[in-house]
């Protein structure tokens, strides 16, 4: 994560699994606009808050210079399935996370 913030803690690498494990689906977002654009890319950063029970409660991009709003909507609405194992303690924590999409040759 680029950020953290909130009165709870969360472990980043409990954070980057849960991230890596759900990689997939974002890529998916990305590769389905791509067939529309073969030159998008860019980097869609999401602010999303974890609560104490392990849920994202919001999740919103803050950053999207691909310029596909698609995309953008798209992982937002697939981090707010997320679920965490490892819970945030004492509290929620809101995270600020930039995917980058480039592409392939």
């Amino acid at each position: 994560p680029d950020s953290a913030v909130g009165i709870g803690q969360l472990d980043p690498t409990k954070i980057q699994r849960v991230v890596r494990r759900n990689s997939r689906r974002l890529q998916g977002c990305y590769e389905s606009e791509l067939k529309k654009d073969p030159t998008l890319q860019g980097v869609v950063k999401v602010r999303f808050t974890i609560e104490v029970t392990g849920r994202v409660s919001k999740s919103k991009t803050i950053q999207n210079s691909m310029g596909s709003s698609a995309v953008a909507k798209c992982i937002e609405n697939n981090i707010k399935r997320w679920r965490f194992k490892s819970k945030p303690k004492g509290g929620s924590v809101t995270i600020a996370y930039p995917f980058y999409f480039t592409p392939s040759s």
